[in-house]
């Protein structure tokens, strides 16, 4: 019988065992009472609103139409009810699409205090079923309610008056308030992450040691004569807006270097990373946003000089009158030019006038570059020059040997074909080398990477079975390891003592 029920959301919590009989699960129950209701109700203190819509799935579509839904729930507090009320706005969007057209969706606010109540009824035509307790809708606490079946006139008027003063979701969004309480303030508040890195547009032509740049810096103040020269970056680098002779703005220094969004004052370091107030965190998302706005009209700006007719051109002139003026001061300095590596790829042009492509290369263009690398002939000697023109071929861009270098994929196949030319060279026998069109390049891509695939899989069952050996020998049980991760939700109070 009800009266000697008790039903239950995770109980192994205090190790007690669901029998079906005297002890039942609570998210089961609940989910049973609502596949044949004709009428839900739910109050919750706090929610989690995709068990809500999970829940209103249990009952079948041919019926949803006929069945009369009525929520109320509150928030956990007054800054945040503005997100309580698009959240619920959610729900009931989505339970609309669902097929339900009774509906009724509400928030209870704040004033004069929270609103706690936990409470389930379920209708069936004139059969009702209630479900108090200590469960908020989507709780994956420990948790306890007892059932009560029949009419119960209390209850009944108790949830009458709760919809009487809760604010309908369709009436639209109030507006947010400031936060009057120490907890409030802190729940305001928003995890920082570090804006992006500062956007150089100079280009380190030197190799520096720290005792290069110490000579350097003591010499700074009586000027160094280089020309279109960065004294601010590691290498002394080459500057390429001067060299174009386009104009520092407000976001980047003279040297052509971006100035980063400061907000390390807004907030303070906590366990999770940087918090700080929601409006503070406002204002630094739209610095930032500003900053981006702004680099990429920089970068539009020098794409346009340099694509101009004569562009390229006269940077490499500026690059070499650069290099010139670095190499004089740097010997009557004494100190060794070393030159970075491949240190003029970025100025060198084909035959067409194509500039090296800063553009990054896609995974698959990397595999495609590989494929037709591997599947030159090995009777000819491969060189890093034709690595380039097959990349050029596969792309239609301009990679120097440096961007094509950073791919491991490219370097070994470069790899394979110079020890196929020295066994041929030694032995006079050739490898059998299919060419391969587009099509088969992207198949034996795909298969190339399926094996990848299947071996980092195979790494990671290697270690996960270690870890549950390990934690088997620590004492723990595999029940809680593969225990699941509480949802994201709003904040629910702690359990009082």
């Amino acid at each position: 019988m009800a009266a000697n029920q008790i039903y239950v959301g995770r109980a192994d919590a205090v190790d007690l065992e669901i029998d079906g009989e005297t002890v039942i699960d609570l998210n089961a129950a609940l989910s049973a009472a609502a596949t044949d209701a004709t009428e839900i109700t739910i109050l919750g203190g706090y929610y989690q609103a995709e068990w809500l819509v999970q829940l209103f799935r249990n009952l079948p579509a041919r019926r949803r139409r006929a069945c009369k839904v009525r929520i109320a729930v509150g928030s956990d507090a007054t800054v945040s009810l503005p997100r309580t009320f698009r959240e619920m706005q959610d729900v009931r969007s989505e339970l609309r699409r669902l097929g339900y057209r009774d509906i009724e969706v509400a928030v209870v606010g704040r004033s004069p205090v929270h609103f706690h109540t936990k409470l389930f009824r379920f209708l069936r035509t004139t059969r009702p079923s209630w479900y108090v307790g200590s469960a908020n809708p989507g709780s994956e606490r420990h948790e306890l309610m007892i059932r009560v079946a029949g009419r119960h006139p209390g209850l009944s008027s108790y949830v009458d008056a709760v919809f009487a003063v809760a604010q309908p979701v369709e009436h639209g969004v109030p507006e947010r308030q400031s936060a009057t309480t120490i907890r409030e303030f802190l729940l305001d508040g928003v995890l920082c992450h570090r804006p992006p890195a500062q956007q150089l547009f100079t280009f380190d032509a030197y190799r520096l040691s720290p005792e290069d740049r110490r000579r350097i810096d003591t010499r700074l103040g009586e000027g160094s004569g280089v020309e279109h020269a960065s004294p601010r970056t590691e290498g002394f680098g080459f500057g390429l807006r001067s060299a174009l002779a386009l104009p520092a703005d407000e976001d980047t220094d003279r040297d052509g270097i971006e100035t980063r969004t400061r907000f390390r004052s807004l907030g303070m370091d906590t366990l999770f990373g940087l918090w700080m107030p929601r409006v503070y965190a406002a204002e630094a998302e739209g610095s930032v946003r500003q900053r981006e706005d702004a680099r990429r009209s920089r970068l539009a700006s020098i794409g346009s000089v340099i694509n101009a007719e004569g562009g390229h051109d006269r940077v490499l002139a500026a690059f070499n009158a650069y290099v010139a003026s670095m190499d004089r001061y740097l010997g009557d300095l004494g100190i060794e030019a070393r030159p970075v590596r491949d240190r003029d790829a970025g100025h060198d042009s084909g035959s067409d006038g194509a500039l090296m492509s800063w553009e990054k290369l896609k995974p698959e263009e990397v595999a495609t570059i590989a494929a037709a690398v591997r599947s030159r002939s090995d009777t000819r000697r491969t060189t890093w020059q034709n690595v380039i023109e097959e990349s050029t071929a596969v792309t239609g861009r301009k990679y120097s040997r440096q961007a094509l270098e950073k791919h491991k994929a490219i370097c070994d196949a470069y790899e394979g074909r110079v020890v196929a030319h020295r066994k041929f060279r030694s032995t006079g026998s050739k490898e059998r080398v299919v060419h391969l069109d587009a099509k088969d390049r992207r198949i034996e891509r795909l298969e190339r990477e399926l094996g990848e695939a299947k071996a980092i899989i195979n790494a990671y069952d290697a270690r996960f079975y270690l870890l549950l050996a390990n934690t088997a020998r620590l004492g723990f049980r595999r029940e809680e390891l593969e225990r699941p991760l509480p949802p994201n939700r709003p904040y629910e109070e702690p359990p009082t003592a």
